[in-house]
């Protein structure tokens, strides 16, 4: 009954995992969620006046399938203020999520054959929304000590078929910040192949832990920007996840026929939700706050994480809300009741079952053995689960 495509699509293994940890919770298990990447700040004030007013006001219509033209005003005056990037508004479009942005491009441009290369480790989505749309996701092994893409592997990896280049920086789920030196290394490479579009993911970008500074690709490559698409949103850095707004920043041809497939898949972005984004993209401070907190909870987290002989070697990520540990040293361990540790899914199933602690592996994210832990949650929660995980894998006999 159902499609091959749909049939062959794998399920986002992080929304799994805290659905799991959310029924575990219903069920009484008191677990420690760190498997959801969503930030735990309400959104700001200002933006949810805004959308009460709007709602008062009968703003509840059907809008442009491109986004209010005043929404595209605030993003256009957000990417010259913050990232000192200058687009028009007809090169702005709207969607419901960054997700929702990221899915209709590659509709738009994919044909069947065409590749898309992803960086490893990636967001878990990447891969799928490429094959979904009838392109071929070519995974691209990163430098292994920055877990970075680098231009000698992406350049071994072009070939003609290549239609897509996915960049994230900050990254989901290793927090790696690319420097400018090292996008500019990038660019040099991708000037040579101009068949080639750039989809820069930038969704993470107010959360740079100093002296770490995000830069976009563009800033380094102007000359690219007609081949790029910018790709951002409301959910991360202004706690607006559920109001699902995203945008895409490109060029007028992308944009317009974007335009076309959401007006005849999803019509418009929420109404309300725009509204209420147009006053977030307007303010950088909660981002600011935010940023703060997160950073504590990092340095918090790799503290008590790194008292573990398991995990003395954790990486410090420069961006985002995500540790991404090495499992190597656990790999081959017995639990107390004498079961092996044989992948990273054992490893996460171990710490759930024994620690309480929701994680995400490696694997999902297209790099074994590794996990990832979500510091976007409290402090008391950071320091209860982190030091869980620590007591769990002290009841561990080495298998090395």
């Amino acid at each position: 009954m159902l499609s091959q495509r749909v049939n062959n699509l794998n399920e986002s293994a992080s929304l799994n995992t805290a659905a799991l940890a959310q029924k575990l919770i219903s069920e009484g298990r008191d677990i420690v969620n760190f498997s959801i990447g969503e930030p735990d700040f309400n959104t700001p004030d200002a933006a949810s006046l805004e959308a009460i007013k709007a709602i008062t006001m009968g703003k509840t219509h059907y809008s442009n399938p491109q986004g209010n033209l005043d929404l595209r005003e605030a993003i256009c005056e957000k990417l010259q203020r913050d990232n000192e990037l200058v687009y028009s508004t007809d090169e702005v479009i709207v969607g419901s999520g960054g997700k929702h942005i990221i899915y209709h491009t590659f509709l738009a441009t994919i044909d069947p054959g065409d590749q898309v290369i992803v960086p490893a480790p990636y967001w878990v989505s990447y891969p799928d929304i490429a094959s979904l749309c009838g392109g071929e996701p070519i995974i691209v092994q990163p430098d292994s000590v920055s877990l970075k893409l680098t231009s000698t592997e992406l350049e071994k990896n072009i070939t003609q078929k290549t239609k897509w280049v996915v960049l994230n920086s900050p990254s989901n789920p290793t927090g790696a910040v690319y420097t400018e030196a090292e996008l500019q290394s990038i660019a040099d490479v991708l000037r040579k192949h101009e068949h080639v579009l750039i989809l820069s993911d930038e969704i993470y970008e107010k959360f740079v832990y100093p002296p770490a500074k995000h830069i976009s690709l563009i800033n380094v490559a102007h000359d690219l920007k007609e081949r790029t698409l910018i790709v951002n949103g409301a959910s991360k850095g202004y706690a607006m996840t559920g109001w699902r707004i995203g945008f895409g920043a490109g060029s007028k041809t992308l944009v317009s026929a974007i335009k076309k497939l959401i007006s005849q898949t999803t019509t418009c972005p929420s109404s309300i939700s725009q509204e209420a984004a147009k006053v977030a993209f307007g303010d950088s401070q909660p981002s600011i706050v935010m940023r703060d907190s997160f950073q504590v909870r990092r340095d918090t987290a790799v503290a008590i994480l790194s008292s573990s002989s398991y995990l003395s070697d954790i990486h410090k990520p420069e961006g985002a809300f995500y540790l991404f540990l090495n499992l190597e040293k656990i790999i081959g361990s017995k639990t107390a009741v004498g079961r092996v540790l044989v992948t990273d899914n054992d490893i996460v199933n171990f710490l759930l079952e024994e620690a309480n602690v929701a994680t995400v592996s490696g694997s999902a994210y297209g790099m074994s053995p590794y996990l990832r832990i979500s510091f976007a949650c409290s402090i008391e929660q950071i320091k209860k689960g982190c030091q869980s995980i620590v007591d769990a894998l002290s009841t561990l006999q080495s298998g090395q």
